[in-house]
């Protein structure tokens, strides 16, 4: 019987390790062997050819769905560098290739040009990190972790993974938990998703050195002002029910009664012993709305590092892209600098973002800027780019963007329904609702552009019913199992 037993502990062991080493084997060599040639392209001896790769904001939106489609030149990231290189330097000869689509991670991205690209590019641009878990659900549950060892192992995490990906859920679009979720994030999930990520942009960055293509990594950024959309509770458990009741006396004063010094006072106490992404991000909106910037960003910051489901890239993502651009020698834009240098701005927030993550035309502008900057000190496709005054002209934007007023005003308009309509997928979507609603209502006074009128005015009492509706909500909820001392 020992013997047997022994035998099969030692097959066991034996398949463990042949199972390692074809894992290991597969995600290190043969998931690549498609991206081992460089895709079939032709040289393009007439333009300059720019490509950018990347999701939503490579490909430009919320603009890119406002500029007519027989404009004859769609909005992407790389418009507004077109646009100086023509109207600056002369250069009409610049074609943008986009490899691009809202919702792509880097793996869609990069597959995209692999298999599509017809010209190959003198100028790549990689803007990719917002999209990495979309496919994960807070309606999900993890698989139990019921042997810590095999979850070590590359076999034990690609069958949970497994386990975990193919589960039913309830609909990923609305948040059914508390405000304390109890689905978080698998570490198996998180550690192949960061693996995942740097392998493409390594990838990337091999190709366009094998082809001599001048690759440029933009570091992203989002708006530090979106709230966060899922808190996980880190501190004493004993203390954890006394956490979430103060929460909520907090959350009621600075949202019911404007009281934001006493909602402060008690989120500072909270912080002293406990942390959570909706608890700093609070915190830090006061911090920001009495001015004390510096404060408010490192707890702004901090609500992003604990958001179990960002809306936008983690820091540890932004950081992979540092390294790798360090460690590969590749030029590299960060926006979080970029803002703060170029556009003054101590904090990312809505005076450079329309919502989580997509760009106003003045960061486009600035990041367009930068990009003529580093092409000119590393003398790229023999460009002469001379300093000059790259200040654009809203008249400008008009003609050669196809971005009038009236269209990024629409844009904006669009992409704040959009927040709104997709508030649900958090347990707090009052702060969501409070933001659109303060940009519709500013849109009113303006007064927007007649042909939006109609839709700004019905959009005001379809939010004005949904703030209504999740303020009786949240009062509910404030009050519910406690004994809160509220006014």
């Amino acid at each position: 019987m020992g013997g047997k037993l022994l035998r099969l502990l030692f097959g066991l062991v034996l398949g463990l390790l042949l199972s390692e080493l074809l894992v290991y084997l597969y995600f290190e060599q043969l998931i690549w062997l498609p991206l081992a040639t460089p895709p079939k392209y032709d040289l393009d001896r007439t333009a300059v050819r720019l490509a950018v790769l990347g999701g939503s904001t490579s490909k430009g939106i919320p603009y890119s769905g406002a500029v007519p489609a027989d404009f004859g030149r769609p909005f992407t990231l790389l418009s507004t560098t077109q646009l100086l290189l023509d109207r600056r330097f002369g250069y009409s000869n610049v074609e943008v290739d986009l490899y691009a689509e809202g919702g792509y991670p880097i793996e869609n991205a990069v597959k995209c040009y692999w298999q599509t690209a017809e010209y190959k590019p003198d100028v790549m641009v990689l803007y990719s990190g917002h999209n990495e878990w979309g496919y994960y659900s807070s309606n999900m549950t993890p698989p139990l972790d019921f042997l810590p060892l095999l979850r070590r192992t590359n076999t034990g995490s690609l069958l949970l993974r497994d386990l975990f990906r193919r589960q039913s859920h309830i609909e990923d679009s609305v948040y059914h938990g508390k405000l304390f979720s109890d689905n978080i994030f698998p570490s198996y999930e998180a550690t192949f998703n960061k693996a995942r990520y740097k392998n493409y942009v390594e990838r990337v960055i091999k190709h366009c050195r094998s082809q001599e293509i001048f690759l440029i990594l933009v570091v992203p950024e989002g708006n530090y002002l979106f709230p966060p959309t899922r808190s996980v509770y880190h501190g004493p458990l004993a203390e954890k029910d006394q956490a979430l009741k103060r929460f909520k006396q907090a959350f009621y004063y600075k949202h019911f009664k404007q009281d934001l010094d006493r909602a402060r006072l008690i989120l500072e106490e909270l912080s002293e012993f406990c942390s959570f992404a909706d608890l700093y991000f609070e915190l830090g909106e006061i911090y920001y709305r009495q001015g004390e910037t510096k404060r408010a960003r490192q707890f702004l910051r901090q609500a992003r590092n604990l958001d179990e489901y960002p809306p936008v890239i983690p820091p540890e993502y932004q950081q992979i892209l540092r390294e790798l651009a360090q460690q590969h020698d590749v030029p590299q834009i960060d926006l979080s600098e970029l803002i703060t240098q170029r556009l003054g701005l101590e904090i990312p927030d809505y005076s450079c973002f329309v919502d989580n993550c997509h760009f106003k035309p003045q960061l486009y502008e600035a990041l367009a800027a930068e990009i003529i900057r580093i092409l000119r000190d590393h003398q790229v496709a023999d460009l002469q780019l001379p300093e000059k005054d790259l200040t654009i002209q809203q008249r400008e934007r008009a003609e050669y963007l196809g971005l009038t007023e009236d269209r990024i005003v629409h844009s904006w308009a669009r992409a704040h329904l959009w927040v709104a309509e997709e508030a649900g997928e958090t347990f707090l979507k009052l702060p969501r609702l409070e933001n659109s609603m303060s940009f519709f209502r500013d849109l009113q006074s303006a007064p927007p552009p007649a042909v939006l009128t109609k839709f700004v005015d019905d959009t005001v009492i379809w939010l004005e019913e949904e703030i209504e509706s999740e303020r009786a909500r949240l009062l509910q909820w404030i009050r519910a199992e406690n004994e809160l001392a509220i006014d």
